[in-house]
């Protein structure tokens, strides 16, 4: 389908008044057919059956196909696009909880003195509060020998219960 359309064809003298002819600047018709004659022979393979020969499209006509060409390509763009939109999304990673990361070394502190059966209970609850108020003292505790850790534990003990009488 063609958007550009073309005049009709039609008798240009049919407009001139009856009682007057305009004098014609055209070859004589012999002369025409001559001409048309010699353009066929020497661009023989250029002639299109009815005789005419045809022209490198138009401004207009180049246009249309750029565009065309690029509405296909805008179309071919988006049909890709929107394959990886209809692809399902991958799950989430779930996130580590909290039970599943390792734990501090304050926490492994309290974990020691909690499994500790040479101290008492009122002793290991003592000894909490000390490691709540200097972390210090907690990760000392974890990383000594077990040997030392009953007699180290019963030192922090006095000196705690010492400073809580005075107090």
């Amino acid at each position: 389908m063609s958007l550009i359309s073309t005049p009709p064809t039609s008798n240009m003298s049919s407009f001139a008044p009856p009682t007057s002819r305009l004098p014609s600047t055209s070859p004589p018709p012999a002369l025409t057919s001559a001409i048309r004659g010699k353009r066929k022979s020497s661009h023989g393979a250029l002639a299109t059956p009815s005789g005419k020969y045809p022209r490198p499209p138009s401004a207009i006509i180049k246009a249309q196909q750029e565009g065309n060409a690029a509405i296909i390509s805008i179309a071919n763009s988006v049909r890709e696009m929107s394959k990886h939109l209809m692809v399902p999304p991958t799950p989430p990673v779930a996130p580590v909880s909290p039970a599943a990361a390792p734990p501090s070394d304050f926490g492994r502190a309290i974990e020691v003195l909690s499994s500790a059966t040479d101290i008492s209970d009122e002793d290991k609850l003592d000894m909490v509060s000390l490691f709540l108020k200097d972390k210090d003292e907690a990760i000392a505790y974890l990383y000594m020998i077990n040997q030392l850790k009953a007699a180290w534990v019963q030192k922090r003990l006095d000196k705690l219960h010492v400073n809580m009488r005075t107090d």
